[in-house]
């Protein structure tokens, strides 16, 4: 982390919700409809994860399972698995 962003690691997000599959790499869009930033995207201030999660909690995300992987000692996954809440 350097200025709340993430730095000298190489991110690969992915983002599916009904019928929309998005994926970026550092940060950028690479496929999908979308041609938004990632913070764009979400509306975040920063790239930073909790960033992300505060701006997807506004618009009622709630996480409900949290997963975090070692594939080995350069790649670790993490995994957000969101529900909508419904009024």
């Amino acid at each position: 982390m350097k200025e709340d962003e993430v730095k000298e690691v190489n991110v690969i997000a992915i983002w599916t919700a009904d019928d929309v599959s998005l994926t970026w790499y550092d940060f950028q869009p690479i496929s999908g409809v979308n041609k938004l930033e990632y913070k764009e995207y979400f509306g975040a201030k920063t790239n930073h994860p909790i960033s992300i999660l505060d701006s997807l909690g506004a618009k009622a995300w709630e996480v409900y399972n949290y997963e975090r992987r070692n594939q080995n000692e350069y790649i670790q996954l993490t995994e957000w698995q969101l529900k909508r809440c419904v009024k």
